[in-house]
């Protein structure tokens, strides 16, 4: 039995280096290829951290592919429609990386993008997604933000 009796049974009890250790005992069944997802998310997102901080946004990126594939092949999330879109932000040159989001079912896209290139990027996937999915691109929407200061704690006292 993985895990420990005196804790619910969940990924968060299992450190790295134990699930490293176990994870052939799992075969090839659902669980293990979503406990292979929660691990290597961990993973990505540290490194994630790493890269981001060294302004490596081609790296970066690569990470930000590898997460939606990992949820959509590990995890079995995902619609037809937000990998289309998943694919297609990944098609555009000026994309570093793109993945859904939103559980993959209703959600959304995001996608790191050289800001210069933005707009063409926008404009290029409403048109791909309004000739792929004409009943859906009239509700959908390109937002172009910035990236922001990051989570904070703040004092309300």
């Amino acid at each position: 039995m993985l895990g420990r009796p005196q804790e619910p049974a969940l990924l968060r009890h299992i450190s790295p280096d134990e699930y490293a250790a176990m994870k052939g005992r799992l075969g090839d069944t659902p669980e293990a290829r979503r406990a292979e997802h929660f691990f290597s998310e961990a993973e990505r997102v540290a490194r994630g951290q790493q890269l981001w901080r060294a302004g490596d946004l081609p790296a970066l990126g690569l990470l930000i592919n590898a997460s939606g594939s990992s949820s959509a092949d590990n995890y079995e999330v995902g619609s037809p429609q937000l990998k289309f879109l998943q694919a297609a932000l990944q098609a555009c040159d000026g994309v570093f990386g793109a993945r859904f989001s939103g559980a993959g079912t209703r959600g959304a896209c995001v996608a790191l993008v050289d800001p210069a290139k933005a707009p063409s990027v926008a404009a290029q996937v409403m048109a791909s997604y309004a000739e792929a999915h004409p009943d859906l691109a009239a509700h959908s929407q390109v937002i172009i933000s910035d990236s922001g200061p990051g989570a904070r704690a703040f004092d309300l006292v």
